[in-house]
This record gives C-alpha cells, structure tokens and sequence, in this order.
C-alpha cells in the first residue's frame, strides 16, 4: 500500500503538539531502543529461557549417556554452542539498544572489553594494586550507568522512545534492576575496600575479586 494512502498505519515519530507514535517493539531487533526498564526485563526473560533450555539439554544428555549414542552427544554439544552463541549475540544487542535510549552509539560497548585487555597488560608491567583497581572499575561502573542512566526524552537519531510500560515489564523489570543494580554497588564496594579499607574485606573472610587478580599477577610473575 502506498505510503501515502490515508488508509496506511502512521510512520513512528513526532506527529504534531508534541504527541509521539512509539515504534513496535521488537524482542529480537538490534537498532531500536530500550529503556531501564525493558533492558532489566529483557535480560531476565533471556536468562529464564537459557535456563530451560540447559535444564532440556542436561535432562536429554543424561538419557543420551545412558544409551553411549555419540551423534546425538555432538549433537547436543553443538546446539549448546549454537545457544551460547545466540545468547552472547542477544545480550549485545540489548545493551547496544540501551545505548541507543542514551543517545549513545553502539560502538560504547567496546569499553566491556576494555578490562579484558588492560588487565592481563597492567599486571605484566606491575601497575600496581591502584591502576588494577581503576581498570576493574570500567566494567560495572559501565554496567550501573547503562542501569541508572535516563533515556533521552522524546525522539533521538535511533528513533522514538519506548511505549510507557506495561505490568509486566514494571513487576518483573523492577524485580531484575534492583537485583542488578544492588549486586553492582556491591561489587564496587568490594573492589574499593580491598584497596583503600582491606582489613574489613579480611575480618568478613572473604578475599576480594582484587586479591585475586593480584594472585594471578603474581602467578604471571612467576611464569615469565
């Protein structure tokens, strides 16, 4: 149908006095938007899935084992790294489109590598307990900005912003943000006092996630 036709749906966009017509949401798209919300729920309906599907794949594996048939173990093993896959692939696209509520390119997903490629660095030069921290800071204080930051309001250049939401996204996307946002303060506290406070980490008995990438450093160390 023509575009032009009276009789055909309203493009997604500003549509006069300030009035919004939001585009569709698509579970699986890449380029849309998301907001908080709707990122914490999308997360925790992948993760509930994934979870299904392992449980079929061990429940099927099991009865697989029990019969010795090895093209249906490499069967399973294959659709276990297909789902890997897919999953790593559908996470990326929501933060990418969480980026894109910011006003944010996608490109700024790039900084959850960052660690993983200045660690292994800052301990072969001995950086030192300080420049460890601050690389290990990257990841969740990237992660409790894509959390808590607030979407641009009204339209950006990747498009218009999120329908309001509905109870569902609000119950089980709330639920799913506090959890996420409470285990990553918790994780920067953590990190903070086992360097500036770790005699509290010691009188807790635990060791930090610091300690331990200062025992890897030190096993780097002793490999070289």
């Amino acid at each position: 149908m023509d575009q032009d036709s009276p009789y055909s749906p309203p493009k997604a966009g500003y549509a006069g006095k300030n009035h919004i017509i939001y585009e569709d949401m698509r579970a699986l798209s890449l380029t849309q938007r998301l907001s908080r919300l709707r990122y914490a729920c999308y997360q925790l309906t992948a993760m509930v899935v994934v979870a299904l599907v392992a449980a079929l794949l061990a429940v099927l594996s099991g009865a697989v084992g029990a019969q010795n048939s090895q093209p249906v173990t490499l069967l399973l093993i294959v659709l276990a790294g297909a789902g890997v896959l897919a999953m790593m692939v559908y996470m990326t696209g929501l933060t990418v489109r969480r980026l894109h509520d910011l006003g944010r390119s996608g490109w700024l997903i790039l900084l959850m590598l960052l660690p993983v490629l200045l660690l292994p660095l800052v301990m072969l030069l001995n950086g030192g307990a300080t420049l460890l921290l601050l690389v290990s800071l990257v990841q969740p204080l990237f992660m409790l900005y894509l959390f808590t930051a607030a979407g641009t309001a009204g339209m950006n250049r990747y498009g218009t912003p999120n329908p309001p939401n509905s109870i569902i996204v609000k119950v089980f996307g709330g639920f799913w943000w506090f959890v996420c946002v409470l285990v990553l303060f918790l994780n920067l506290a953590m990190l903070i006092f086992s360097v500036f406070a770790p005699e509290l980490l010691s009188e807790w008995g635990g060791d930090s996630q610091l300690q331990q990438l200062e025992q890897l450093e030190q096993l780097l160390q002793q490999l070289q």
